[in-house]
């Protein structure tokens, strides 16, 4: 069964990299967890910083102004913890970025 998950209008995920559906996967399991529903906010499109990964189909963005304040780095850390030490995750002030390390 494929894994349904909403994106933000304009983000493209055609060209997603193999190594980050273990990330979709992840996302959605531990956001359903705390009682969300995953939103990708960026996916291969946008402008991004020079060293990102976004542009070759190895990063994501996450919504995660839903969670409470005290939610979003445990949400962050389970996700990262599920993840393991080939991906970065790091939650920003208003969306949680993950990228494999290439």
């Amino acid at each position: 069964m494929p894994l349904m998950m909403k994106k933000k209008e304009g983000v493209i995920i055609i060209g997603l990299q193999k190594e980050m559906i273990v990330v979709l996967e992840a996302v959605k399991n531990v956001y359903i967890k705390y009682g969300q529903e995953p939103v990708i906010t960026s996916g291969l499109e946008g402008t991004h910083t020079f060293t990102s990964k976004h542009p070759f189909g190895y990063g994501l963005d996450f919504r995660t102004r839903y969670f409470k304040n005290k939610e979003r780095p445990l949400v962050a850390g389970e996700i990262a913890k599920r993840l393991g030490l080939r991906y970065f995750v790091l939650l920003e002030r208003n969306h949680l970025h993950i990228h494999f390390k290439i």
